[in-house]
């Protein structure tokens, strides 16, 4: 028999050590095994906090494992999309029953892609997957949006709160964005990236002054899909295009979550 412990880090130390104890002296028998999902950090000063400072907490913690194994955020190698990351937001896409409202094979990659350069945890992907489920879910069947741009601003919402209230507000110029960011040297190995460009392309068009844009169109620096796609989104928001990411974001502060 296999018994899951998860979430031990976020007891009450002395609750945290005292079921570690009582795990240990009553179900050390044969054929019984425990796995237990920890941060191993925040067990170990769990154990100098309550043993003192003196204690060795990580010889004290192997009384109660025999193997302990490090699951890595990432892939070992280079690589900033991780197929695990897609796999948990298709999950969560379904899960919140947004799928319709979003082309998944666009959508999907270009999310992973934004989680595994902001290094984001599993928890804050189910974050940002709560602030779009929100967001999709009081949107007018009429009203265009563009997906991707919604994903990169839910992720800086979670992830890098400074950065998006800077877009929100429009107090940030796009080589700003960039350097705080870094996503202009993102490092995209996957056939998808096409998707990814797309979004780049909406934000520079977004974010450029209007000289700056101007020259872009003209030189054909900017493609052609993003300009039409900024046409389109600009004449069904009927706004100037350097308002649509200050728009976008008050569309998703409608809602304030607070999720644990």
């Amino acid at each position: 028999m296999t018994i899951i412990v998860d979430e031990l880090d976020r007891c009450r130390p002395d609750f945290a050590l005292g079921l570690l104890e009582r795990m240990k002296h009553l179900f050390d028998v044969e054929g019984v095994a425990f796995v237990l999902l920890v941060n191993r950090d925040q067990i170990e000063s769990y154990i100098r906090a309550v043993y003192g400072h003196r204690v060795d907490a990580r010889a004290y913690l192997l009384k109660f494992g025999t193997i302990f194994i490090d699951l890595p955020n990432k892939q070992a190698n280079d690589f900033y999309y991780v197929k695990g990351n897609e796999d948990y937001c298709s999950s969560l896409l379904h899960h919140y029953g947004f799928s319709e409202k979003v082309k998944e094979s666009r959508f999907l990659p270009c999310v992973s892609i934004f989680a595994s350069h902001f290094d984001l945890t599993l928890r804050e992907i189910e974050r940002v997957f709560a602030i779009m489920a929100i967001y999709y879910g009081s949107l007018s069947r009429s009203y265009f949006t563009d997906e991707l741009l919604i994903a990169l601003l839910s992720v800086l919402k979670v992830k890098r709160p400074s950065i998006y209230n800077a877009l929100s507000t429009g107090a940030i110029s796009a080589g700003e964005f960039y350097q705080q960011s870094a996503l202009d040297i993102m490092k995209i190995k996957n056939v998808q990236n096409l998707n990814f460009r797309w979004a780049k392309d909406m934000l520079d068009c977004c974010m450029m002054s209007d000289s700056e844009f101007k020259d872009a169109t003209q030189s054909g620096d900017v493609v052609n899909q993003s300009r039409s796609g900024l046409v389109q989104m600009v004449d069904s928001l009927r706004m100037d295009r350097k308002t649509i990411i200050p728009t976008l974001c008050s569309h998703l502060d409608r809602f304030s979550l607070q999720i644990p």
